[in-house]
């Protein structure tokens, strides 16, 4: 009702042809093409008890996050060959809370949608930062990657802040992973970005070690790297399936 308002005075004290355009941006431009909502007829937003945190899917999360300060400790001091194994061992843990939480559906949880993702960004962005810091990667490169995660982070805070708004609820709420308002679907191109920048990590930390030649390889996976980041993160930007919101209205009472 809020935004109504303003739009309708805009459109009251400003010419038609600047409210015409600023109209249009709403529409196309922003907030990214916002999918259709989930609407929930009844109810407050909902709480699943049975949706525990507690499953091995976010453990195998979690202990991806741990190991991200354990990796950039030995990047910076050139122990490259444990940087290898764990970094396997922390990609392939990507892999197997994936399946899991596809396998066996009392995996699922709230919690487990938000930080697996979370878990992939903090482990990417660690590696691309310290290898940049050994200038191993290009910093141009990493900026792009970060400024792409960032952006995605922001919005899905900022679209969950907004339904928790919407619908009255405190500030501390947006932190309540047992209730989701805001799904991100991963899309085609998202994974193959993702596969892309763990094998552009792989293949930095294997030319140490074997002294080998692949500088040309390198040269190759970042050029790919980074045209999967910027095509990606502009699918995010226009995609209506994307990010799923769910609307919620409040219970009807009936007056007697």
């Amino acid at each position: 009702m809020y935004y109504n308002l303003q739009y309708q005075l805009l459109k009251k004290y400003t010419c038609p042809t600047f409210f015409n355009v600023l109209r249009y941006a709403k529409r196309s431009l922003w907030p990214f093409h916002l999918p259709k909502r989930e609407t929930r007829p009844l109810g407050t937003i909902p709480t699943n008890r049975k949706d525990s945190p507690y499953t091995l899917p976010n453990l195998l999360s979690i202990c991806r996050i741990a190991a991200s300060p354990v990796l950039v400790h030995l990047i910076i001091n050139g122990h490259f060959s444990y940087t290898l194994s764990l970094f396997t061992v922390a990609a392939t843990t990507d892999i197997l809370d994936g399946y899991i939480a596809r396998r066996f559906p009392t995996q699922r949880s709230t919690f487990g949608s938000i930080i697996d993702p979370l878990a992939d960004k903090i482990l990417v962005a660690s590696m691309f930062l310290s290898l940049t810091y050994c200038q191993m990667i290009p910093a141009l490169l990493t900026i792009v990657v970060i400024a792409r995660d960032v952006c995605l982070i922001t919005t899905g805070l900022y679209l969950r802040l907004s339904t928790m708004r919407s619908f009255d609820q405190s500030l501390g709420s947006v932190f309540h992973f047992s209730t989701q308002t805001v799904k991100i679907t991963p899309t085609i191109l998202s994974k193959i970005n993702t596969f892309m920048q763990f094998a552009l990590v792989t293949a930095t930390l294997i030319k140490p070690i074997g002294n080998y030649d692949l500088q040309t390889t390198l040269n190759v996976l970042s050029w790919i790297t980074g045209f999967t980041t910027v095509t990606s993160g502009i699918q995010y930007a226009f995609s209506k399936t994307a990010f799923q919101m769910q609307q919620f209205q409040k219970e009807k009472t009936n007056s007697t």
